[in-house]
């Protein structure tokens, strides 16, 4: 008996040791602050009771011709089961944006995230890095792109590599909710694609798509987004184009990208035994709205997805918002997170179009990506030196008589 007893002590110290310290039990996990089942519905609902989700994401820098073409795209005639216009989210890189621009997308219900200020490999970034990159360049872009800090709630790594533990201290230091930035999804059709969850606990070593960069330690209250890769293509991809642009590209038409976007978009929503109404994810990159096979695939699919009573195109965070306070497709209808968004257009935007920026947006210049008091001091370095100059010029050019 008491070998017994020895053993269910040295199991239980074991568990303690080895479960208890990476992970949180079902007692302590509870939304909205916690969710760890991947391929559950969160709020026990079936299947066929679930909104299903769809978010579409852009990568790049935002300007006139961007916004334009994701307009084009996502016309105001495309609404939400609630007559609300659809939303994608905008990861948005600093560097050759239009800040007039981004905060018209905003103001016409979009969602805009961080992508950082520019596109270096940040893989072995430090934290500091991080957070000037990524954390300072959304208070920068909250002050010059005329979007609210706090509406400035996830990011991803500049191209989609994370940076281990170094990048997620950055995360929750800055009181970021979301990232979508490790990898995720199946990349058949055969199998299950999961649910964002939050980082209470180490990341299972399975679920891990980034290995070498995954974060170790926790991050409670940290949501991460999947960045869902899609299945029966060439290669399995995140993004769309990285798909269509292979060299053994079989995807050479409209109907055939459209194809391939509707049978993963099917496996969440409705194949038997696949479906567990996971939010579906379209990744894209601001340079493939340049391919019309892409837009004209993406306009198809949307249209397909306005057909449908139980579909909803969100943003991430709106998606998030659900699954903090789940509810049944029905009562979507009212939920406050999905509503109609009420923005105000800042006129002050108006002038930024005057300042002679060029329409890629490189002409807006460095002194859009600092603060008052940097621009200030740069300003007055300027003069000085000027001021020398002229001097050393005056002396040299008219001598004094000795």
């Amino acid at each position: 008996m008491s070998t017994i007893l020895h053993l269910y002590f040295v199991l239980g110290v074991f568990h303690h040791l080895v479960i208890g310290e990476n992970s949180t039990s079902n007692e302590t996990c509870l939304l909205p602050d916690c969710y760890e089942d991947r391929f559950d519905i969160p709020g026990g609902f079936e299947r066929e009771e679930v909104p299903q989700m769809v978010t579409f994401t852009f990568s790049g820098k935002i300007t006139p011709t961007v916004r334009s073409q994701i307009n084009e795209v996502f016309t105001t005639s495309i609404t939400n089961p609630n007559r609300c216009p659809v939303s994608i989210t905008a990861f948005v890189l600093g560097k050759g944006s239009r800040s007039c621009d981004i905060h018209k997308m905003f103001v016409r219900g979009h969602e805009i995230a961080i992508q950082g200020y520019n596109s270096t490999w940040p893989g072995s970034w430090t934290t500091r890095q991080w957070r000037e990159n990524t954390a300072n360049y959304r208070s920068t872009l909250s002050q010059g792109g005329y979007v609210p800090e706090e509406e400035l709630k996830g990011m991803r790594a500049p191209l989609q590599q994370p940076g281990k533990d170094e990048q997620f201290k950055m995360i929750a230091d800055a009181g970021f909710l979301w990232d979508s930035t490790l990898l995720g999804g199946p990349t058949t059709l055969n199998k299950k694609t999961e649910w964002p969850v939050t980082l209470t606990s180490r990341i299972p070593p399975k679920f891990c798509k980034n290995p070498g960069f995954c974060p170790e330690d926790l991050y409670p209250g940290l949501w991460e987004v999947p960045l869902l890769r899609l299945a029966n293509t060439p290669i399995p991809c995140s993004y769309l184009d990285a798909c269509v642009s292979y060299k053994d590209n079989q995807l050479t038409s409209t109907s055939k990208i459209y194809e391939v976007l509707n049978a993963n978009f099917d496996r969440n929503y409705k194949v038997e035994n696949t479906s567990n109404r996971a939010p579906f994810q379209v990744n894209i990159r601001v340079e493939s709205l340049n391919d019309n096979l892409q837009k004209e695939a993406l306009k198809d699919f949307l249209h397909t997805l306005s057909g449908y009573e139980d579909v909803w195109i969100l943003g991430i965070s709106q998606v998030i918002a659900w699954m903090q306070n789940p509810v049944d497709k029905h009562r979507a209808l009212e939920f406050g997170a999905w509503d109609c968004p009420d923005r105000d257009y800042k006129v002050e935007c108006d002038s930024d179009y005057d300042s002679g920026s060029s329409e890629d947006g490189e002409g807006e210049g460095f002194a859009q990506f600092i603060d008052g008091k940097t621009l200030l001091i740069v300003q007055y370095v300027l003069l000085s030196v000027t001021y020398i100059l002229v001097v050393v010029y005056d002396r040299y050019a008219h001598p004094r008589d000795q």
